[in-house]
């Protein structure tokens, strides 16, 4: 099997390089952005995790509620604000209301799990974020503990759903503008690389084209060319041979011409 001028093949390599390149910033940018967006969104919930329960707090000790008594609208109004659903419990993990409805008839969780539970009652300050599905859509579940006058008084989860967030979505928006800015350069490389590659094969096509018309006795013309490179070398050692051929011819002209005088002489 014939192989592909070489041109061809340094075409192909360049293009292969790039893409390859193309791929690997491409996957590397996802990534950064997908753990990027997590930190952010882990970020917001330990914010509005803060704000919920200094809100609950001061509206109890405004109204001196329980949190049995909390009214639903204004856990609806809070949980509107912050786009996420908000469960109080009492301090056996077990729901009292949410921003939905009251207990019996919120589809929130019933009941906190006793390892979260245990966790947050060894550190009153501590919330405990994790990843849940549902309908299957992700959501984030931020459980944290109410405390007033150093007495635990329930607990308080927080639910966030990543279409209401919008980070997840932000990443194929991104991602889709990087694929233009990607495929720009691409061609912008493509481009450099056909001038670079027409730049490096021009001389080499001319010298063979020189070597394909080269023939000793006639007049063949030097080339030139500026630079120490390889291709310097090549074209230096073309000329250094059409000097050798040159005076070569001369001295086998001259040696024909002596030994043709000396038979006539004869």
């Amino acid at each position: 099997m014939a192989k592909l001028p070489i041109h061809l093949r340094i075409q192909a390599s360049l293009i292969a390089m790039t893409i390859s390149l193309f791929f690997i910033i491409a996957t590397t940018t996802f990534l950064f952005l997908r753990q990027n967006n997590l930190n952010i969104t882990y970020e917001r919930q330990l914010y509005i995790a803060e704000i919920v329960r200094k809100v609950i707090i001061e509206d109890k000790e405004l109204y001196n509620w329980s949190l049995a008594d909390f009214p639903v609208d204004l856990l609806a109004e809070l949980a509107t604000r912050k786009h996420c659903d908000i469960d109080l419990y009492n301090k056996a993990g077990e729901l009292l209301v949410s921003s939905v409805a009251i207990a019996k008839n919120s589809p929130a969780v019933k009941m906190i799990n006793s390892g979260v539970m245990d966790n947050i009652r060894n550190n009153s300050y501590a919330i405990i974020i994790n990843k849940y599905k549902r309908k299957n859509e992700t959501y984030l579940r931020s459980v944290f503990s109410i405390f007033q006058n150093n007495e635990l008084q329930g607990f308080a989860a927080i639910n966030a759903y990543e279409s209401e967030i919008g980070t997840a979505q932000d990443i194929p928006i991104i991602i889709s503008k990087l694929l233009i800015v990607y495929v720009s350069l691409l061609l912008v490389t493509w481009g450099v690389g056909l001038l670079l590659i027409n730049f490096l094969t021009k001389p080499l096509q001319l010298l063979a084209n020189r070597l394909s018309l080269f023939k000793p006795g006639k007049l063949n013309e030097k080339l030139v060319w500026e630079g120490d490179d390889a291709i310097g070398a090549l074209i230096g050692e073309y000329n250094n041979m059409v000097d050798v051929v040159e005076q070569t011819t001369n001295d086998l002209m001259k040696s024909e011409r002596q030994g043709a005088w000396q038979i006539m002489s004869q």
